[in-house]
């Protein structure tokens, strides 16, 4: 996997501390993957260590559901480019979307060209949110990031014409705001979606307990704690302690996980996630 970094940013320097990185300019980039080169049945049943989403594309697969990916707050590309790669190599026809708002865009579309992706990822630029806006109490900005021609991320997803979604959200403390424009996929379609819950933040927009009573409504809800998963009961008293516990904790957030109960054989998949 190659990515474009500004090499004057701090996040160079850090992702040059990786053994496994190397500094390349001016050279054909040649990959080293071929698509259909992994079994996705031997990877769902004896591969150890993939990421959540990454099991969560290979169970829709499996289960002849129509996908595709969608990455909010992509970034350079680093995660969506690796799931791409991942999903091609176990032959997975299906194509990811890479939100990014902020300047990391051009980046993220070098990125994506040269590991030669561009067929398979469609990268988008949202709203860039000028030095006096900021989340407060509308919540709206990502929200309108994720807007194409006034459309949002339900929309972008329903022109898709597809039977489900894999969302990974990294919005700055805005997830909410962007799980506020995928309620249509949320109340109809198969959808797992991964996602930051920052209470404190939530709370200058939305109730971050009614947020989460929502979504209850329709979801299963797990807590992502390192390579574990801790279900999170769907009720007022379940999330408020699950908010009293991050607060004791001294945590600002925690990962989520959703999985709307549409989705085939769902614990089939939280068993795989769990043994993972």
């Amino acid at each position: 996997m190659y990515l474009c970094y500004n090499t004057h940013d701090s996040a160079f320097a850090h992702a040059m501390q990786d053994p496994r990185a190397r500094l390349v300019s001016g050279v054909s980039f040649e990959s080293s993957w071929h698509a259909g080169e992994i079994d996705p049945g031997e990877a769902w049943h004896q591969v150890k260590g993939l990421g959540l989403l990454s099991l969560a594309a290979l169970h829709f697969a499996r289960n002849g559901v129509a996908f595709n990916y969608y990455d909010v707050g992509s970034n350079i590309g680093m995660g969506v480019i690796a799931e791409a790669i991942f999903q091609q190599r176990c032959g997975i026809g299906n194509r990811l979307f890479a939100f990014e708002t902020g300047p990391s865009y051009d980046l993220l579309v070098r990125s994506i060209e040269i590991n030669k992706l561009a067929g398979v990822i469609s990268p988008v630029r949202g709203v860039i949110p000028d030095e006096e806006q900021h989340f407060g109490s509308t919540g709206n900005i990502w929200t309108s990031a994720v807007n194409l021609t006034s459309h949002t991320l339900d929309g972008v997803i329903r022109d898709q014409c597809h039977a489900g979604a894999v969302v990974r959200i990294d919005a700055a403390g805005a997830d909410v705001a962007v799980i506020e424009g995928l309620r249509d996929a949320i109340n109809s379609l198969p959808c797992v979606i991964q996602f930051q819950y920052c209470p404190e933040i939530i709370d200058t927009y939305s109730n971050s307990i009614d947020a989460l009573i929502w979504l209850g409504r329709n979801c299963e809800i797990w807590e992502i704690d390192g390579l574990r998963l801790r279900s999170i009961k769907s009720s007022t008293l379940g999330f408020m302690e699950l908010n009293d516990r991050l607060t004791r904790g001294g945590a600002k957030a925690a990962d989520l996980l959703l999985v709307t109960r549409t989705v085939p054989r769902y614990f089939d998949l939280i068993a795989r996630m769990i043994n993972n």
